[in-house]
């Protein structure tokens, strides 16, 4: 299976260690694997899956936008030939619906709600909650890293 997975996060940072793990384990199953993000280095050659690099805007509260913007433009250009799509939740929203007009399934991939505080934390809840309904219109799954995580999840999110 194709797998392509868009996402907001860099291989490089430190939280990187249960997405590496992941695609490690699906390139193990036999599957093959791309990553859609913005990394700026070219993925390191020990890691064996694809890098598709996508441009953003460097300024912080517009990242997630601009990375999704781009990304669904990709999508909409027909430069997208996987089976499936991981996708993270910061850009569910805006890539989501453009995977399911295209027929393409995808996943919602939960990794941890939002983190900042502030006008920005507020902004980031409405998109997380926002992302979890159109995975629950678009999609037909979901995923979080734990159980507490996914009850949490599910305490929030009214569908």
């Amino acid at each position: 299976m194709n797998i392509y997975w868009i996402t907001a996060r860099s291989i490089d940072d430190l939280c990187s260690t249960t997405q590496i793990e992941l695609a490690r384990g699906l390139l193990a199953k036999g599957h093959q694997l791309t990553f859609i993000n913005s990394d700026k280095h070219t993925l390191h050659q020990s890691y064996p899956w694809r890098q598709i690099k996508v441009k953003l805007i460097g300024i912080r509260g517009l990242k997630s936008i601009s990375l999704s913007r781009n990304i669904k433009r990709l999508v909409k250009e027909n430069q997208f030939s996987c089976d499936v799509a991981i996708v993270d939740w910061r850009l569910a929203s805006a890539v989501g619906p453009e995977l399911s007009k295209r027929k393409i399934p995808w996943i919602l991939m939960d990794r941890s709600p939002p983190a900042y505080r502030g006008i920005l934390a507020k902004l980031q809840w409405l998109q997380w909650k926002k992302s979890w309904r159109i995975a629950n219109r678009f999609s037909e799954f979901g995923c979080t890293v734990s159980l507490p995580h996914s009850k949490f999840t599910s305490e929030k999110i009214d569908y």
